[in-house]
């Protein structure tokens, strides 16, 4: 049977919402009770779970530091202020204890020195700041040097400049445009609905079918080489792997398991999560070999890969797989939406919304932001992480990373 992602069918028309920073505090945090409190005691965070309304509200103050005010239960204002659960020594002097409230310091937002960059800081997380709204079920996101690019299930393919501008629409009419990725040379995208991958290269203006496929999903570019996963064959009950060498192929099987879902690459090797049979697997980035599971994992879904491990999320967790071999560390407990990576740390959404940040080689988690829907895509650059929530009225974010 032909399997495809869950997505919701096309309306006729599609509305762009207005660039810039666009305070929705109230309707993207939703309810004071946000779902995690960060702990600090002598600086250190930690994430807990929240039941109560405690939280600060949306609109909270975006100023400087907030610090430790007059006398509270018979301490004086010279007294340190004590650490609790959301005040914390944020500058290192012993004199004034913790005098950072970390719940709505812009410069300190849940965690000394996370600086919201002059957004508002509500109940430990930055506001974060709407890019495009209004787009209908946007489905996946890539960034590169000077864009952002995703797709959307009204067939249109859509680009927004980082330094500003409107937003393009270079490619419309596509049926059930998916996965997406970007490199100087131009956009790649799978889509279901015709079962096709093609490109539109950036010195032109029209679509360039580089494969006929069966269903692709996931899709990953990387030094003039496509890959991407074929969900569906006719003629057998295995999915596929596909290489294509750029800039017109032909495609190539790799590898076949009996799952693939999403895909990664690096310089030799080709990376895959394979949620029908709980595996993430790897093989030579050319074929000829039988690919190699390297984690068993429960229902493994978005990948990412750097020169020392593999990145997973899944059912149970996000999780750190050594590509030297051993055992797969949980980064994150709790299903992951959404992945992506930079030089130090994994960010990846939680199902309640919140946008985590994580070192890669684990420690605490710090909620960054939090929507009222989880992210369904991840990317980042140096100064920002950005993300998609999908919905009827879909919306692209940003905050300080």
């Amino acid at each position: 049977m032909k399997k495809t992602p869950v997505r919701s069918p096309r309306r006729s028309a599609r509305a762009t919402g207005p660039l810039g920073a666009i305070n929705l505090a109230a309707a993207l945090l939703g309810a004071s009770a946000l779902g995690a409190t960060a702990l600090l005691s002598c600086g250190t965070v930690i994430l807990e779970e929240s039941s109560g309304s405690g939280g600060a509200s949306a609109g909270g103050s975006a100023g400087g530091d907030s610090t430790a005010g007059s006398s509270t239960g018979g301490a004086t204002s010279t007294d340190p202020h004590a650490c609790t659960a959301t005040f914390a020594d944020c500058n290192g002097d012993p004199a004034d204890g913790c005098e950072t409230d970390l719940e709505t310091t812009s410069a300190h937002c849940g965690a000394c020195e996370h600086d919201c960059q002059g957004a508002a800081c509500a109940a430990g997380m930055c506001v974060p700041e709407v890019l495009a709204a209004n787009l209908y079920f946007p489905n996946r996101l890539a960034l590169d040097a000077t864009h952002l690019t995703w797709t959307s299930s009204d067939g249109t393919i859509q680009v927004l400049p980082l330094g500003g501008g409107a937003i393009t629409t270079p490619v419309a009419g596509q049926n059930d445009p998916w996965d997406i990725a970007v490199d100087g040379a131009g956009i790649y995208w799978t889509s279901g609905g015709s079962d096709a991958v093609q490109t539109l290269p950036f010195a032109g203006d029209v679509p360039v079918l580089l494969a006929q496929a069966g269903n692709p999903l996931g899709i990953v570019v990387h030094e003039g080489v496509v890959h991407y996963t074929d969900t569906y064959d006719k003629l057998g009950d295995l999915e596929h792997v596909v290489r294509v060498p750029l800039p017109a192929g032909p495609p190539q099987i790799v590898a076949s398991t009996v799952g693939a879902w999403m895909v990664a690459a690096d310089d030799d090797h080709v990376y895959w999560t394979d949620p029908a049979s709980d595996a993430v697997w790897s093989g030579p980035s050319s074929g000829g070999v039988e690919p190699a599971q390297i984690a068993s994992l429960l229902e493994p879904t978005d990948i990412e890969v750097d020169g020392e491990a593999v990145y997973v999320t899944g059912l149970e967790g996000t999780f750190r797989l050594p590509l030297a071999g051993g055992t797969p560390s949980m980064l994150v407990a709790g299903a992951g939406r959404g992945l992506a990576i930079d030089a130090t740390h994994v960010f990846v959404g939680a199902a309640d919304g919140r946008l985590l940040r994580v070192p890669k080689a684990g420690g605490p988690a710090v909620a960054l932001a939090k929507t009222d829907l989880y992210p369904s895509d991840i990317a980042v650059n140096d100064q920002s992480v950005f993300w998609i929530v999908r919905s009827q009225e879909g919306s692209l974010l940003r905050t300080p990373k």
